[in-house]
């Protein structure tokens, strides 16, 4: 969990069994700019050699920042390659700008061919505030294909993901639900829900053609964290959620997990991190094994590992974050190094790749 910076957990306890379905009263919506794009599948066709670039949400600024992993000093002119945040130049209402503070809770980028100028495209959170904008294609950089955000008390947005046809999948914490919003309507109401309680991230296996989420079962020391796949079903206007059962699973260690990744170099096995423990997770034999050496450290909010070569790429906070990204040997977990920007305060930092896996 993001503390004080963030969010607070509420109190409230969800105990929904059934799907979520209406829209929640904090809603509010940010109109699309383009026609109702017809249903695709994604272009990804292969990874990167080296992932050119590690993205984080920096507290300080209140922006997504994306630095190119090559240079060793992020403080000078040209190492930061880009840094976002909605405006009115980007098609973005000035009403929903307001909800983007704090900083970004989580970005992925992948490609995708579901909206009109855009072929490769960034999934974008904070707290109150969910978008998809172009990272390559005919439109500039940073140009609002969909957006939402919430009004009034804060839903705890800390993960979304771009899904194959377009459609984007929110995690949130305070109100415990993973959703898949459609995106191909000017409403951004339009959505499926499945009841997770302190929902923390999302992340689509092409793999395995599941929607990974995590989260925990209660308050206290009887809480579990779980970690679970969701099939995504339905249409892209009429998307629906179903646990698989099989692949849901206790995460060692009791609550609050945080982070989910794919572990690049083999698709059965995802990164996992609690606020205990940095895990790599098999996916057949469902066993959760603790990351190498140093890597392995507690209250890591962003895991990842590099395309080609496996470096491990984390960053971690409590109350306070640090202003660095870290390298770890993916074979011992030795510390190779950081990334530091002054005065930053990095919330979730992680490998932005294209490719899902």
């Amino acid at each position: 969990m993001k503390q004080n910076q963030k969010i607070t957990i509420g109190l409230s306890l969800i105990a929904l069994i059934g799907l979520v379905t209406s829209c929640s009263r904090y809603e509010s919506t940010e109109d699309t700019q383009r026609e109702a794009p017809q249903k695709k599948t994604s272009t990804a066709s292969g990874i990167e050699a080296v992932s050119p670039y590690i993205s984080v949400g920096n507290i300080t600024s209140e922006k997504l920042e994306v630095y190119a992993y090559s240079w060793p000093d992020w403080n000078v002119a040209g190492a930061k390659v880009w840094s976002f945040e909605p405006t009115t130049a980007l098609g973005f209402s000035s009403a929903g700008a307001a909800y983007f503070v704090g900083g970004p809770t989580d970005a992925k980028v992948h490609y995708n061919s579901a909206f009109s100028g855009a072929t490769s495209v960034v999934a974008i959170t904070d707290n109150s505030w969910a978008g998809l904008v172009t990272w390559e294609g005919s439109t500039a950089r940073g140009t609002k294909l969909w957006g939402k955000y919430w009004t009034g008390a804060s839903p705890g947005i800390h993960s979304g993901e771009l899904l194959p046809n377009g459609n984007m999948a929110l995690a949130a914490a305070n109100e415990g639900w993973v959703r898949v919003y459609n995106t191909s309507v000017t409403s951004g109401s339009n959505y499926f829900g499945f009841p997770m309680r302190s929902a923390h991230a999302v992340l689509w296996d092409p793999a395995y053609n599941v929607l990974w989420t995590c989260g925990d079962t209660e308050e206290g020391s009887n809480g579990k964290g779980i970690l679970t796949a969701l099939i995504v079903g339905g249409t892209r206007t009429a998307p629906t959620l179903a646990q698989d059962d099989a692949k849901r699973d206790t995460i060692p260690g009791g609550r609050y997990p945080h982070d989910i990744a794919p572990y690049y170099g083999d698709v059965n096995k995802l990164w996992v991190s609690t606020n205990s423990t940095v895990f790599i997770y098999d996916k057949i034999s469902k066993t959760f094994t603790p990351a190498p050496g140093a890597s392995n450290r507690t209250y890591v909010k962003g895991i990842s590992n590099q395309t080609e070569g496996g470096v491990i790429v984390e960053t971690k906070g409590l109350d306070t974050y640090a202003n660095s990204v870290d390298f770890f040997n993916p074979t011992t977990g030795a510390a190779t190094g950081s990334r530091t920007v002054t005065g930053a305060q990095f919330y979730k930092g992680k490998v932005f790749t294209r490719a899902y896996q």
